[in-house]
């Protein structure tokens, strides 16, 4: 079977490559990519699912391969000069050929073995020139969908510009992480040993030491994504990856500000605001001058101080508006920036902060209706503890019945793949009295 000849880089001519080296790379790089995609607590039916999409496009390419053979034997005579390049069985071979070739890009994208250019580029090296130039003529036009647009795949971002997401810092900032199996006890002192003193011969009194105790429940925290099948199969990205990151980042949101600021109870976890007493809450001091905000910050270690709680380990939680309003903050001489050199070392008043806006900033705890203020934590990270039941479980199914609008539906029935995230844990801090709030502050 003869096929088409090209002048190499050192003037030889020789065999042009067929559409099957145009796409090797690329499917190679391709089933790759795919391998690294199917995470191994992904259903063994996704799995099979994607196999067979890649499968079946591969076979629609060896289809479009052995169209174009026919095609080949007719260049080739057109290469030696047995058919004119003016006739009219040229003109419909060139026909012919950019509609085989069309078919070969729609394809190849559908198969992610990358976009129309690249794969018209390859076609130039590989010595397929005159559908290059069928091209470069525009005979037919990409602009144009009933003139051929149609059959041209639309060109995608291999990257999505992306939601920003708050900063995650409480698994960041606590000093403790423990794996528990259902509920775990810690116990604690209710009350201390009185020491006396005593003449000689003298009974001596005995004191008695209170135990009580805490317990950690773990709490379900659930994350659920539904895609269609259709979406799955005809996109020209990992789908399925896509949403399992976004998942665990949504995840990982939903958890963090319920360690910070959870309320509790039975369904989720009591957050570090939940456990602080309320002797060390306090509000802000007037307005925030330097002088204030001084007054504030030596407050919060003072009543740390006060409870006999080190502040080695301690650490400031605060959102941007607050880390704002300090590194911009003039002394009353409007000279100088009194927090903003300690705060480019990541201290403040000595003790490192964290910062993130998972703390909101549209809070009224002063009750002056205006809706500014955010809150400042003082914390001491070995008394913060994290409980984890197990690791995360991921899973997709094709089978599961899911609950939309308060009504079941199954994703059987509607060829659907349910994805779902799922973690248990729960927080505690040790000391109520470890910890200090600062709240009203519109720094």
């Amino acid at each position: 079977m003869s096929k088409p000849v090209i002048e190499n880089e050192n003037g030889e001519i020789v065999e042009a490559k067929g559409y099957e080296t145009i796409v090797k790379s690329t499917v190679d790089e391709t089933v790759a990519k795919l391998k690294s995609a199917m995470d191994e607590n992904f259903d063994n039916r996704v799995r099979e699912e994607i196999a067979d999409q890649v499968e079946k496009s591969f076979e629609e390419m060896a289809k479009a391969i052995e169209d174009e053979r026919p095609l080949n034997k007719l260049f080739d005579k057109v290469k030696h000069g047995d058919v004119s390049t003016g006739s009219p069985e040229y003109a419909a071979y060139r026909a012919e050929r950019k509609k085989t070739f069309d078919r070969f890009l729609r394809v190849a994208a559908k198969a992610k073995a990358g976009s129309t250019q690249d794969l018209i580029e390859a076609a130039d090296r590989e010595g397929y020139q005159d559908v290059v130039d069928l091209y470069e003529k525009d005979v037919h036009s990409a602009s144009d969908p009933a003139n051929g647009g149609v059959l041209i795949p639309e060109s995608m971002a291999n990257e999505i510009i992306e939601l920003r997401d708050n900063a995650t810092i409480m698994r960041q900032i606590a000093g403790n992480s423990i794996t528990i199996a259902g509920s775990h006890r810690i116990p604690r002192e209710f009350s201390r040993i009185t020491s006396y003193w005593a003449d000689e011969s003298e009974d001596f009194t005995v004191g008695k030491m209170d135990l009580d105790e805490d317990m950690i429940y773990p709490k379900k925290l659930t994350t659920a994504a539904v895609l269609s099948h259709e979406l799955v199969a005809d996109s020209v990205r990992d789908v399925n990856g896509m949403v399992t990151r976004r998942m665990m980042r949504d995840h990982g949101l939903k958890e963090d500000v319920t360690f910070l600021r959870g309320v509790g109870g039975s369904k989720q976890p009591t957050g570090l605001k939940g456990f602080i007493e309320s002797d060390n809450t306090f509000e802000r001091t007037g307005t925030g001058t330097v002088a204030n905000i001084r007054t504030d910050l030596v407050e919060a270690v003072r009543i740390l101080k006060a409870a006999n709680h080190s502040t080695d380990g301690a650490a400031w939680i605060l959102n941007s508006d607050i880390w704002a309003g300090l590194m911009d903050k003039l002394s009353s001489s409007q000279d100088t920036t009194p927090f903003a050199t300690e705060m480019l070392a990541g201290r403040l008043l000595g003790l490192p902060f964290f910062e993130t806006n998972q703390i909101p900033n549209n809070l009224d705890a002063s009750g002056d209706g205006s809706n500014d203020e955010s809150e400042l934590y003082l914390v001491v990270r070995p008394y913060m503890v994290i409980a984890d039941a197990e690791g995360m479980r991921l899973d997709a199914s094709r089978d599961a019945s899911y609950k939309l609008d308060g009504t079941l539906v199954s994703a059987f029935s509607r060829d659907q793949i349910v994805h779902r995230l799922i973690t248990r844990s729960d927080f505690y801090y040790e000391y109520s009295d470890g910890a200090v709030l600062v709240e009203g502050i519109d720094w």
